[in-house]
């Protein structure tokens, strides 16, 4: 149980708040609610809206991540995909397309050959300095130089720098 003095200061609050308009008076008291009343029925009805909503802003966050994560396919086909397009063209310029046509122009045998001169010449390299030699983007290098690892045509050794096998 709360006093009158008690009860008044919340109501005091409450108005200073803006949640209601309290008028205090000697006989009566009035109270205005500025902020609607949530019953057990509004409450249960918006929940079910808000999951709904919730699932839905989910899925979309989910799709433009996908989306954003990928790789492999055209942005613009994605995109026409999402929004019901039939057969889209890929088309040729974003950034997924451009690195599939510079992959498909990667000739990896010509870069082992190239970064293979290049170690013979010095004595031992990172990946950043045969990239820089090369002149290659450092994703190519990388899986080059993976590859001639795995023939047992290069080594890296303790400084974590590439050499020739002996």
């Amino acid at each position: 149980n709360k006093t009158r003095k008690e009860i008044t200061v919340l109501l005091e609050t409450l108005d200073k708040d803006k949640i209601i308009v309290y008028k205090k008076s000697a006989n009566l008291t009035e109270l205005n609610f500025l902020v609607p009343r949530e019953d057990h029925f509004i409450f249960h009805t918006t929940a079910r809206n808000i999951e709904a909503r919730n699932k839905t802003k989910l899925s979309k966050f989910i799709a433009m991540f996908d989306m954003v994560r990928n790789k492999g396919v055209c942005r613009q086909v994605q995109l026409l995909s999402y929004f019901g397009e039939k057969n889209p063209k890929p088309c040729g310029i974003c950034d997924v397309c451009i690195a599939l046509k510079n992959k498909e122009d990667t000739n990896y045998q010509v870069v082992a050959m190239r970064i293979k001169e290049i170690l013979k010449d010095a004595s031992a390299m990172d990946i950043n300095e045969i990239a820089s030699a090369t002149g290659q983007e450092r994703e190519v290098v990388i899986k080059t130089l993976q590859l001639l690892i795995e023939r047992k045509m290069i080594r890296l050794n303790l400084q974590h720098k590439f050499e020739l096998e002996r």
